[in-house]
């Protein structure tokens, strides 16, 4: 049906970059994303296969597909199931994030079905002809070169005239299924991560990613908190309640102490005033 799934696979191959810094040759991924509809394609050179990298080529391709179709279908990669299922496997908790962002259905092919996703299977061989046999013979010194490169091959491809149906794959894409898609949320997706933390008598949690301090009310020292953060944002539950949030550290920073005025007690609030602060 036209809108209904997103197909998404890595190509097999890898495009080589070189390390203006060091001289060293490295090698990016590529990520796929086909409408079988429309065959209208999506393609992003990454950094890896490692689940934040996933999400992020699935958050690109969306932005660049304008939409949200109601299934997203991969096979059983570690970054999207981490147990596979006939019927029912079990995503990770980054996709399942993803998922409830955008409001779409995961879903994944069975093992060993390539059928299950025959377009964008389809899409990686047509990809090899359209956007790395071009692209060959250039040398690029970071993979956002890489993506700027892409972008031009995929407009060619994507309006280029169908051999067998009218129109082409931008067309069918524009005039199908873009009018039968979700809108995009208002802001692209964040990943977060949770992790267990215990309240210190400092009243303080310690996210060891960053290895910074951030505080809570002091009445829930000693208490078992959940930290959960994002590039961004660091928000502290105990229980089902929300008890602080920070904006997170820059990554440069470690051992830095975060702390809200009304997290204290009224001593050190006293302390803390007549010190000047």
């Amino acid at each position: 049906d036209p809108g209904a799934e997103l197909q998404v696979d890595y190509a097999g191959a890898t495009v080589p970059w070189v390390d203006p810094a060091t001289g060293q040759v490295q090698t990016a991924q590529v990520l796929l994303a086909v409408f079988p509809f429309s065959q209208y394609t999506f393609a992003i050179a990454l950094p890896s296969q490692r689940t934040t990298d996933f999400v992020r080529g699935i958050v690109a391709a969306l932005s660049f597909f304008g939409g949200v179709p109601r299934g997203l279908t991969s096979d059983n990669l570690k970054a999207f199931v981490i147990k596979s299922h006939r019927y029912e496997p079990t995503f990770n908790q980054v996709c399942d994030q993803l998922s409830a962002h955008y409001q779409v259905d995961l879903l994944a092919t069975r093992p060993r079905k390539p059928k299950d996703k025959a377009a964008v299977e389809g899409g990686v061989k047509t990809i090899y002809t359209r956007l790395y046999a071009p692209l060959r013979d250039r040398v690029f010194t970071s993979i956002d070169q890489i993506n700027l490169a892409f972008a031009d091959q995929l407009r060619a491809h994507n309006e280029r005239p169908f051999q067998k149906r009218p129109g082409s794959r931008l067309t069918v894409f524009l005039d199908e299924e873009l009018p039968l898609l979700t809108s995009l949320p208002s802001t692209p997706f964040q990943p977060k991560t949770t992790v267990r933390a215990k309240v210190s008598l400092s009243y303080h949690v310690y996210l060891s990613e960053g290895g910074n301090y951030y505080s809570v009310p002091y009445r829930y020292v000693s208490k078992k908190a959940d930290i959960v953060y994002g590039p961004d944002l660091v928000e502290i539950y105990v229980g089902p309640d929300r008890v602080a949030t920070h904006e997170r550290c820059h990554p440069a920073d470690r051992g830095r102490y975060v702390t809200s005025l009304d997290h204290m007690p009224a001593s050190h609030q006293e302390w803390k005033r007549s010190r000047g602060f």
